[in-house]
């Protein structure tokens, strides 16, 4: 779905930032982001998000780079 935000609200996207603090599943961050990257232009990993990409092979980071979304400090 597709939302249609106005001016003040997509300059207010910028300095939102999503954080991904005690998110158990990769697959349930990913859906997290996509469901609101419509208002959030940035996405904070925790450290257990991290820790938990890392062993199910999947590369966060770059997923989340790959969704448009901007990244602030990791942890």
């Amino acid at each position: 779905m597709t939302v249609q935000l106005t001016s003040n609200e997509q300059k207010s996207r910028y300095r939102v930032c999503l954080a991904l603090d005690n998110i158990a599943k990769t697959t349930d961050a990913i859906l997290l982001i996509e469901e609101l990257k419509d208002y959030a232009k940035y996405v904070k990993i925790g450290k257990e998000l991290h820790a938990i990409a890392c062993n199910e092979g999947v590369p966060i980071i770059k997923v989340i780079r790959d969704m448009g979304q901007g990244i602030r400090n990791i942890y």
